[in-house]
């Protein structure tokens, strides 16, 4: 397996494809509550569909030469800029349960 570092724009490409489907399926699963805020106890459901939409992301590459192959996983160490998608999900679900977005 060939291990390939992506630039900050093809993480950036990735992303916008990997956010909106996150979103929807994030805005899915708080659609039927009465307080459709995110909870503590969504955290594993929203790890889940973060780590979907990254698995549905790196399957479409097999599909579309179009699309930028990512890296694996940096340490949390790293910048913002670096994150894997799926970091950035997990950032953006514990955005949303702070409603920050």
């Amino acid at each position: 397996m060939q291990i390939l570092e992506a630039t900050a724009d093809e993480l950036s490409q990735a992303e916008a494809h990997i956010l909106p489907a996150f979103q929807k399926s994030l805005e899915d699963l708080l659609r039927e509550r009465k307080d459709p805020r995110p909870q503590v106890s969504d955290d594993r459901a929203i790890f889940g569909l973060a780590d979907k939409a990254v698995r549905d992301y790196h399957a479409a590459t097999a599909r579309s030469s179009s699309l930028p192959q990512l890296s694996q996983v940096p340490t949390l160490g790293d910048t913002a800029a670096t994150l894997h998608p799926a970091q950035r999900a997990r950032t953006a679900g514990r955005a949303a349960r702070q409603g920050r977005c």
